[in-house]
Parts: structure tokens; sequence; C-alpha cells
């Protein structure tokens, strides 16, 4: 398939970004060695942030466990041969979740770009990036909104506003990703499976006991 008809086309086991990186390494797909690198990768990528994640939230040790249990665990590293989105998505699901604890611990403009951009990215890896992401900016929202809150009872209604213009405008670009861009992003895999009769090939794939062939 072309690179330019990759992002245009529904069909359940067309994962765009995942597809992209498969054409790259393979622009005729007639070297699956190749086209699985990509996706190696990926997989390999995931480890220092699956180990900065737990350092942050707990301590290093628990960083430490976590990733070692993530580099021996059967599933992963099977699906981080496979050319599908799956590692693509462990990846940014994870990067995702780590810059959404960094810009609620430090409250930096970078980091909130990185987490809304990675949660918009997610999708393009996989049709179930769009749960992980709907999650996360749920969450945000409820976390920004619980934060006004409390500077509500501490101020003022002037001072309010005042002290968090930046922080309600943050709350308004979650609540607009939500309602606008997310949708149009779930849209190509909404098609994908409407296009199919409501059975990804995935699913029939898995069902046929051919779910490790690419």
């Amino acid at each position: 398939m072309p690179l330019g008809e990759i992002f245009v086309t529904h069909h359940s086991n067309n994962q765009p970004l995942a597809s992209a990186l498969a054409h790259l390494f393979s622009p005729q797909a007639d070297n699956l060695f190749l086209m699985r690198w990509p996706m190696l990768l990926l997989g390999m990528l995931v480890l220092p942030f699956t180990y900065n994640l737990g350092r942050r939230i707990y301590n290093q040790t628990v960083g430490i466990l976590a990733v070692f249990l993530l580099a021996i665990i059967p599933v992963h590293l099977a699906y981080s041969v496979v050319v599908r989105g799956y590692s693509g998505l462990i990846l940014l699901v994870t990067v995702s979740v780590y810059f959404g604890v960094k810009a609620m611990q430090q409250n930096r403009w970078p980091h909130w770009v990185l987490f809304l951009v990675v949660n918009l990215l997610v999708v393009y890896f996989h049709m179930f990036g769009a749960f992980a992401a709907g999650v996360q900016l749920g969450l945000v929202g409820l976390w920004l909104l619980w934060r006004l809150s409390i500077s509500w009872r501490q101020n003022s209604l002037p001072d309010f506003f005042t002290q968090n213009k930046l922080l309600l405008f943050r709350l308004g670009l979650v609540t607009i990703i939500l309602l606008t861009a997310y949708p149009l992003l779930i849209y190509h895999n909404t098609q994908a499976i409407l296009s199919e009769g409501g059975h990804p090939a995935e699913f029939e794939a898995w069902r046929d006991g051919l779910s490790w062939q690419p």
C-alpha cells in the first residue's frame, strides 16, 4: 500500500502509524524481517519510560521491578515482534501517563503539551488507544476541576479568575479535545469496523489461531 493511502484506507488491520513505520522500513512490503524492526524498537523503548514512571509515582525499587517484569513477560515480547500497533500502543499509553503525572506534579507547559499530543497520537497506533486516551483526558479534566474548586473556596470571584487563568485555559483545552478532536481521531477506526460488518480482521485471526501472524 502506498504511504499516501495508509491514513485514508479504512481497514481494521491498517493501524496507520504502525503501517507507516513498516512501510518506511520495507517500502515494497516484501521483507518481513525489516517490517518487524520498528515494532521491536517501540517495544524496547517502553522499558525506560516504565522505569521512570514507577520511580516517579513510587520509588526507584518499584521502577526497577516494573521494568524487569515488563522485559520478561511473554505477552509483551510476543507483541513486540508482530507487525501491528500493539507495541506502539503500549509505548504511547505509558508515555502519556508519564507526562500526565509530570504535568500534574510540576504544572509546566511542555509536559501538558506532550501529554495532549501523545494522547492524540495513540489512537493512530491502535483503535483500543481511544479508550486509554479517553480515560486519561477525563481523569485530568476531573483533576483540573478539583484544583479549581479548591481555589474557588479560597478566593473571591475576581481573584479566582485572575489567579487561575492558565488552569482554566488548560481545562478548556482538554474539554475541546474530548468533544471535537477526539471523536475525529477515532472516526478512522470506526469506519474500519463498520466496513467489515462489525467483525475486524484481527478478531477473525485470533479465532482461527493466527493471532501471531503479521
